[in-house]
């Protein structure tokens, strides 16, 4: 995944720079007079704003994260007098409601935080207050993604979010993946209505994400069935040397398991105490003598539990 870090400056760019963003943002591009209002969400330390505000009369910067507002405010809020940066969770309404108005940002710029809001599972009430509340009726939602649009763009399409979803694919040096822009608008059937139902959204966003993982990206393959046998064989092994406490035949404790079932990017995805609580409510289902709290697993059951998540 590409970042560019600015030491000097303490600024940090995910998914893709500036150059490879600017041609897909001017008001031309996007179909908005240089008077558009623009709210860039989860922000961070990037200098996306600033580049925002020299084409945009006025730009904010929203981030969770206290210290980033104030961080920015102080490096670049004198020699940048278009933009302003405030503290808000956005997936939080009454975080958002309270840092601005509603209807507040004809352009909506998310760089990365639809990314992290999957992953936190939080994405249903990201789109659900960016579409409500932060943008205005007639307003661009554009979201620059690492997401592969095979799975970015169903999950955009959500009937209730009323949006037309246009995909661009960003190419960026260096590297294999290339990353994604969509870009969204409100379908003239959505102009005006009810707000989407979080609800709803949320179910469309976890039908998607289950599909996308058993049909294009499935847990377990025969390369890593392979390979878990064989690791853990070995961790078996190496535990039989140390006289580990005692435990099932054939089972290995969580955490060693964890560390074998998942790959470095599904662990940062799913944390160790986050897979002993789902390893114990699958055990649970399974009808399994040791359900939730579980300490230890066995290959079958962690084979199981891998094609129950594909």
């Amino acid at each position: 995944m590409a970042a560019l870090v600015d030491e000097l400056r303490g600024t940090f760019e995910w998914v893709a720079g500036w150059d490879k963003l600017a041609p897909l943002l001017t008001p031309e591009a996007l179909g908005l007079p240089r008077t558009a209002r623009v709210a860039d969400v989860g922000c961070g330390n990037s200098t996306l704003p600033l580049h925002l505000g020299s084409l945009y009369e006025s730009v904010l910067g929203l981030d969770r994260e206290q210290h980033t507002a104030e961080t920015m405010r102080t490096q670049h809020g004198a020699e940048h007098r278009r933009v302003a940066w405030a503290t808000c969770d956005v997936c939080d309404a009454d975080s958002l409601a309270s840092a601005c108005p509603q209807g507040l940002a004809d352009l909506v710029v998310d760089k990365g935080m639809l990314d992290c809001a999957i992953v936190e599972h939080d994405a249903a009430r990201l789109l659900c207050n960016v579409r409500s509340w932060l943008l205005s009726p007639r307003g661009v939602y554009v979201v620059v993604s690492f997401r592969k649009p095979e799975l970015l763009v169903p999950v955009l399409s959500c009937p209730e979010l009323g949006w037309e979803v246009r995909h661009t694919a960003l190419r960026l040096p260096g590297v294999e993946q290339q990353a994604s822009v969509c870009v969204m608008r409100r379908a003239e059937a959505a102009a005006g209505g009810r707000p989407p139902d979080e609800a709803v959204v949320g179910r469309h966003i976890g039908a998607v994400v289950d599909r996308w993982y058993r049909e294009e990206s499935p847990l377990l393959t025969a390369e890593r069935e392979q390979q878990l046998r064989a690791g853990w064989e070995a961790a078996l092994a190496r535990l039989s040397l140390l006289a580990s406490a005692a435990m099932p035949e054939g089972h290995l404790p969580l955490r060693e398991a964890w560390e074998l079932m998942l790959t470095c990017e599904e662990r940062g995805e799913l944390p160790a105490d986050e897979f002993a609580a789902d390893v114990g409510e699958f055990l649970g289902r399974a009808g399994a003598a040791a359900a939730p709290g579980a300490a230890t697993l066995g290959l079958a059951q962690a084979l199981a539990y891998l094609q129950e998540q594909a």
